[in-house]
C-alpha cells in the first residue's frame, strides 16, 4: 500500500466527524430561528383541531433517500375579542402535538392572524445542540486533523 493511502485513512474518520458536525449546526441555527419569540406578541392556550400528514424525503448519512411520515398541526384559539383564529403551524415533525392536545400560543395583538405554536408545545425544538457543543466539536476535529497530518507528514519523511 503506498505511503500516500496510509496517511488518507486516518484522515476519513476526522472528515466524517467534521461534516456531521457542519450539519448539527445547521439544524442547530434553524431550531433557534424557529425557538425566537418575537417581541410583544401575546401567549394563550389554543388547542390542535387537525392536523395534516404527509410525507417527506430525507438523507441519511450514506446519503441514502428514505421517507419520513411528518405532520403539521392546525392549532385554533380566541383573541381577546372572543373571535377563534385557526392556523396552520409552521413547523412540521413527526413528534407534534396530536389533535385534542392544548398547546401555548403565540400571536401578534395588532394583527391575530399572525400567529404560531410556541417553541415550548413542541418537543424537537427544545433538543438542539448548543453552540459550545459544537464549538468544542469542531476544535476537536481540528487538533486531531492536524495531529495526523503532521504524523504522517514526520512518516513520509522518515
Amino acid at each position: 500500500m503506498p505511503d500516500w493511502i496510509a496517511l488518507l485513512i486516518p484522515l476519513v474518520p476526522l472528515l466524517a466527524l467534521m461534516v456531521i458536525l457542519f450539519v448539527a449546526a445547521r439544524r442547530a441555527r434553524v431550531r433557534r430561528r424557529i425557538a425566537t419569540v418575537p417581541r410583544g406578541w401575546i401567549r394563550t392556550l389554543g388547542v390542535v383541531v387537525s392536523e395534516r400528514e404527509f410525507s417527506r424525503s430525507q438523507l441519511d448519512l450514506h446519503g441514502d433517500r428514505f421517507r419520513v411520515q411528518v405532520r403539521q398541526p392546525v392549532i385554533s384559539f380566541k383573541d381577546p375579542a372572543g373571535r377563534e383564529i385557526t392556523f396552520p403551524s409552521r413547523i412540521f415533525a413527526a413528534a407534534m402535538p396530536r389533535p385534542g392536545a392544548f398547546v401555548e400560543v403565540l400571536y401578534d395583538p395588532t394583527d391575530p392572524t399572525r400567529a404560531r405554536i410556541a417553541p415550548e408545545s413542541v418537543p424537537t425544538v427544545g433538543r438542539s445542540v448548543s453552540t459550545w457543543t459544537l464549538v468544542v466539536g469542531m476544535v476537536v476535529a481540528v487538533v486531531l486533523f492536524l495531529g495526523v497530518l503532521a504524523t504522517g507528514i514526520a512518516f513520509l519523511n522518515a
